[in-house]
């Protein structure tokens, strides 16, 4: 706003004093104003979908870049650096491409606000010219000087004026987005007591759900009943709505039909927030956040100060305590650079013992870990979890005979479910899941 406002002044400034030195030159200047006015429509007009064309060439090369991080130790387990490398090259080539043009779009005005410019010296020389007795060489050369420093001022201008309607085209986007995303909806849901779930038990009764309003359903009259305490394995191949399942059970679906309970309660009811804090959830990427190890471990101080003890158990329990110790204690930072993909994995479990929770998630909380440290947590599930209900989306189905029932999904419904060496003996499709899996 600052650059716009002085290169108008300063704008202002030379046309009074041309006008104030050479009076006859003002009769040219509405002409040249329209013709600067048509230009400055013309490139702000352009300059704004090149901006957009900009924003959108370098969403690939971002993604591409946070893949590429995210999957580094597989990309040189592989050998496939030089094969992302000429990715990379091949995207930024891209993102660039409309920068090339706003530079070319840059040049076009510059060359033709010169020319504008030309028309204005020449009008200027030929007013002197042909009345020359009415103007002093000073007046003259003040007014030459002027038009010469006046292309540069109106380019300027016209930029400043392109990038402040884009940064209030953005400012306007953001507001938009706030006014038009519809807020989780509190009013009228009920509050919950601090010991719910008292036993855990689920139930979902014709359950169909989808990601919006508009969208396919993803689950699909989903009916089914997890008894308090059990310990359920929630299976299917990728995309079936394994996750879409425990996504709905934490209200972050459209429940179109049917009800979600827990403990006899309607969650549709519950205020969301309070929902899913009252619910032990660990996903597949480990959550770990600034500060120190006990604070990851403990984020809620479900643990009082002076009871480390509960602390160093459940650490030990998840076969840490040793590698806290090196780490400096409890009261070191965290370095997440010092810590396994399976390490972090079992400090979630720590974390999720000492929360005490009648309801347990393991949403694929095992898939990207190594065997020794999946069957550790298979152990503190079994051992530590026991009188919780568990539900576990799995992946990897070698641990799913100790869980007390099964649940196969696919496109959105209930397929199978039963104990599991029942439907291994069954030869039904979750048999067939279970020995692709084995082999």
């Amino acid at each position: 706003m600052w650059g716009v406002s002085e290169t108008a002044i300063s704008i202002l400034a030379k046309l009074v004093i041309l006008a104030v030195f050479s009076q006859y030159l003002g009769i040219a200047l509405p002409f040249i104003a329209t013709v600067v006015y048509f230009l400055q429509r013309f490139y702000l007009q352009t300059s704004r979908q090149i901006r957009l064309l900009g924003i959108e060439a370098k969403a690939p090369l971002y993604t591409h870049f946070s893949e590429s991080v995210a999957g580094g130790a597989t990309i040189r387990a592989f050998g496939w650096q030089a094969r992302y490398q000429e990715r990379n090259y091949h995207r930024i080539d891209s993102s660039q491409k409309p920068s090339y043009v706003q530079s070319c779009i840059q040049a076009w005005l510059t060359f033709v606000l010169n020319l504008v410019v030309a028309v204005l010296a020449v009008v200027l020389v030929g007013v002197v010219v042909t009345w020359h007795d009415k103007f002093s060489a000073g007046s003259v050369g003040v007014s030459l000087v002027m038009v010469i420093g006046f292309s540069e001022v109106l380019a300027r201008l016209i930029q400043s004026w392109t990038k402040l309607e884009s940064s209030v085209g953005a400012v306007a986007r953001v507001r938009r987005f706030v006014a038009e995303t519809e807020a989780e909806q509190t009013a009228g849901k009920e509050r919950l007591s601090g010991d719910w779930p008292h036993s855990g038990a689920v139930n979902f009764s014709n359950v169909v759900a989808s990601y919006g309003p508009d969208a396919e359903p993803i689950l699909k009259g989903v009916s089914l009943s997890v008894e308090a305490g059990a310990h359920v394995a929630i299976c299917g191949r990728s995309g079936s709505g394994k996750t879409s399942l425990i996504l709905s059970l934490l209200q972050m679906t459209d429940v179109k039909e049917g009800k979600i309970e827990i403990d006899g309660v309607d969650v549709s009811t519950l205020v969301p927030s309070e929902l899913r804090s009252c619910i032990n959830v660990v996903s597949q990427d480990p959550f770990l956040m600034p500060g120190t190890i006990q604070f990851n471990v403990d984020p809620l101080s479900a643990v009082s100060d002076d009871d480390d003890a509960r602390i160093t158990q459940a650490l030990d329990r998840v076969g840490l305590s040793r590698h806290v110790q090196e780490q400096g204690g409890l009261g070191a930072e965290m370095d997440d650079k010092a810590w396994s993909a399976g390490q972090k994995q079992l400090l979630c479990m720590a974390r999720a013992m000492l929360r005490q929770c009648k309801l347990l998630i393991l949403d694929e909380a095992m898939s990207s870990v190594d065997s020794e440290t999946e069957a550790v947590m298979q152990d503190v599930v079994d051992n530590e979890f026991r009188g919780c209900t568990v539900l576990a989306v799995m992946h990897r189905l070698k641990h799913v005979s100790r869980y007390d029932a099964v649940v196969l999904l696919g496109d959105g419904e209930v397929l199978e479910m039963g104990e599991p060496s029942s439907l291994i003996a069954g030869g039904g499709r979750f048999a067939e899941l279970y020995r692709m899996n084995s082999n």
